[in-house]
């Protein structure tokens, strides 16, 4: 790969750079990975409990904050976050 031969000689030497791709198909479904043994995943229900955020009912995060600005509040002051932020007015 010319990339590695590039990235060797302006590192100054060889085996450092060893870029990692992801290998999909058309579908874009996961087939695997160079150099690494593995990929984690998680479906989107996993990764809002992870983060601590909840999805809409599409199953989605939130993409415009701007046009919810008065429901995020609204779940803001009502999550864990709320209770150890000095906006909380119980302190």
């Amino acid at each position: 790969m010319d990339a590695v031969r590039i990235m060797d000689a302006f590192i100054g030497r060889p085996g450092v750079f060893l870029p990692r791709v992801i290998l999909v198909d058309s579908k874009g479904n996961h087939l695997g990975t160079t150099n690494r043994t593995w990929l984690p995943t998680f479906e989107k229900s996993r990764k809002a409990e992870l983060l601590d955020y909840e999805l809409t009912g599409t199953d989605m995060a939130l993409t415009n904050p701007p046009e919810q600005e008065e429901e995020l509040e609204n779940a803001y002051r009502g999550s864990r976050l709320f209770r150890f932020s000095p906006d909380d007015p119980q302190g």
